[in-house]
């Protein structure tokens, strides 16, 4: 299995389990693990053992974190969502210290922009570093960030917009809504569509479907949008 191209060590497998080995070919783990993640996060990278737990080894070949959860994911900005045996997730670091006490059975779990963002029974909790709950609500889905705000669907299928502390930024109200993309998000009520800035300001524009974001710079993508949306450039505020 292909490591990334950067990583200090890369996979190699022999009798049916994995090792690693430096870009000199040498050795530096023994293969030993039955699988291990596709790629390396902040140096390290999730392993596998014949028990079927999982752990993580550093990029000196190092089982820094033993291998005792049912299930891991990767590290971002030093923090890594991981399965118990109870198959309940939480939250560790790379110290192995658990940061997001292990109670969520479904979570979707990102960190992005500072918080960590979890789906449980299709309510999205919203969490600092800590694990202290920033924005307790009752928001059924979420995208990831894109320009410091994140798309956020609630229990009637209105869509709108948050920002990195869990705040809402423009409430849900629209049928459809997509991420924010070079400082336009495109937004749809009823059969009316919209480019809406991060001020609130819109733009109508006559098609169902939005364009593909494409244009290398934002004023070319304005002017773009002006011509396809048959608007004068004073309309975009």
């Amino acid at each position: 299995m292909e490591q990334k191209k950067n990583a200090q060590l890369h996979a190699f497998k022999e009798n049916g389990k994995f090792g690693f080995q430096n870009n000199k070919g040498d050795v530096v783990v023994e293969p030993i693990f039955k699988s291990h993640a596709y790629y390396w996060c902040e140096d390290y990278l999730g392993v596998t053992d014949e028990n079927n737990k999982s752990g993580f080894i550093n990029s000196k070949g190092e089982l820094i974190i033993p291998c005792k959860w049912a299930k891991v994911g990767g590290f971002v900005d030093g923090l890594a969502d991981v399965m118990d045996d109870n198959k309940k997730w939480g939250v560790i670091n790379k110290d192995g210290k658990t940061i997001i006490p292990f109670l969520y059975s479904n979570p979707f779990f990102k960190l992005e922009h500072k918080i960590l963002i979890f789906n449980e029974n299709g309510k999205i909790i919203f969490m600092n570093r800590h694990g202290d709950t920033i924005r307790p609500n009752q928001l059924k889905n979420m995208a990831v960030f894109h320009e410091g705000l994140v798309t956020i669907v609630d229990e009637h299928e209105h869509y709108g917009f948050a920002d990195e502390n869990g705040e809402i930024i423009f409430p849900p109200k629209w049928d459809y809504a997509l991420y924010f993309d070079k400082g336009y998000a495109y937004v749809r009520e009823i059969d009316k569509c919209f480019y809406m800035d991060h001020s609130g300001h819109l733009v109508q524009i006559h098609y169902e479907l939005p364009p593909s974001l494409t244009t290398k710079n934002t004023s070319d993508f304005l002017q773009c949008l002006v011509i396809k949306s048959k608007f004068p450039v004073s309309s975009i505020k």
